[in-house]
């Protein structure tokens, strides 16, 4: 499920910021992706959890220069489609950024912002989509009675395939909604903690108080997401799935 859900995810993507439609789901060529992207994010947790093994970093890359090439290709082929079209061609995040962008040089491609942001989105954008369908299916396959109301739902909803998609009607299924929020309480996308800091050199505001404790400016802050999610005090039986909640 969760191969399935990253190919879809990728897919999503590549229309989403450059109107390219990768395949993922019926074509072999760019299926590596997944575990491409897997690796990576695997060797930046290694380096956070152990910041010496940075230094070792030429030779990681090295030993993936295929990969990482295989990748570049992508993204060069990607990005070329959409710049041999006009600005507004498509409705994606180039149509709205394009203007902003620097393209670089063809020689130079992998240093261009263009291959930055490209890079970013194939990234950082696929997990949120992906935890969503698994997550979901994951926690309704062990709700039958949830599945059941969700399903009546939607299928009262909707008369036909075609009639799924964004607008009034889909904003009215609450139920869905509420599904969703709950799937991603219990199996949030990212378990980065979002730090927050105060600049040591901010003197016009008051230093922030939290709980009754003066945060002193220069001061990291941060909570766990998943930890706030699965807090008794906020959701009682936090580890249940109850979308009513």
């Amino acid at each position: 499920m969760s191969e399935c859900g990253q190919r879809l995810g990728i897919d999503i993507i590549g229309h989403l910021a450059f109107g390219y439609a990768l395949n993922l789901q019926t074509d072999e060529t760019y299926q590596f992706l997944p575990s491409a992207l897997s690796l990576g994010k695997t060797r930046i947790n290694a380096y956070m959890q152990f910041p010496a093994l940075r230094k070792l970093d030429g030779l990681f890359k090295y030993l993936g220069r295929r990969q990482r090439e295989r990748i570049l290709d992508m993204l060069r082929t990607m990005v070329a489609s959409r710049t041999s079209e006009g600005k507004h061609a498509k409705h994606d995040f180039y149509s709205f950024a394009a203007g902003s962008l620097h393209e670089g040089s063809p020689t130079d491609f992998e240093n261009s912002e263009l291959c930055a942001e490209a890079t970013f989105f194939i990234t950082a954008g696929v997990t949120p989509p992906v935890t969503t369908i698994c997550a979901l299916l994951f926690y309704l396959s062990r709700n039958p009675q949830c599945y059941k109301v969700l399903a009546e739902e939607i299928r009262s909803t909707f008369q036909s395939d075609e009639e799924i998609k964004g607008g009034a009607k889909l904003q009215s299924c609450k139920y869905l909604r509420a599904r969703i929020d709950e799937s991603l309480r219990l199996a949030p996308p990212s378990l980065a903690v979002p730090w927050w800091e105060q600049s040591a050199h901010d003197d016009e505001k008051a230093p922030i108080v939290i709980d009754g404790n003066v945060i002193p400016r220069g001061t990291q802050v941060g909570v766990s997401i998943y930890a706030l999610h699965h807090n008794e005090e906020y959701f009682p039986d936090a580890f249940s799935f109850i979308p009513e909640r």
